[in-house]
């Protein structure tokens, strides 16, 4: 899964356990994306495809 590598570092530095609301609500917060070569971060969060799933 995509996101269980950001789960466990998130993990790491937290006391409590993250619940499965609060898993869903940063699935929701987080949209993967990928970039293409030499495109800035920038560039990929401006971009309309990124503009209408928000």
């Amino acid at each position: 899964m995509m996101y269980k590598a950001f789960f466990d570092y998130l993990q790491k530095f937290s006391s409590d356990p993250l619940s499965e609301d609060e898993k869903a609500l940063l699935k929701q917060a987080f949209i993967p994306s990928k970039l293409r070569k030499r495109q800035y971060l920038l560039q990929a969060v401006t971009s309309p495809n990124i503009l209408r799933s928000l």
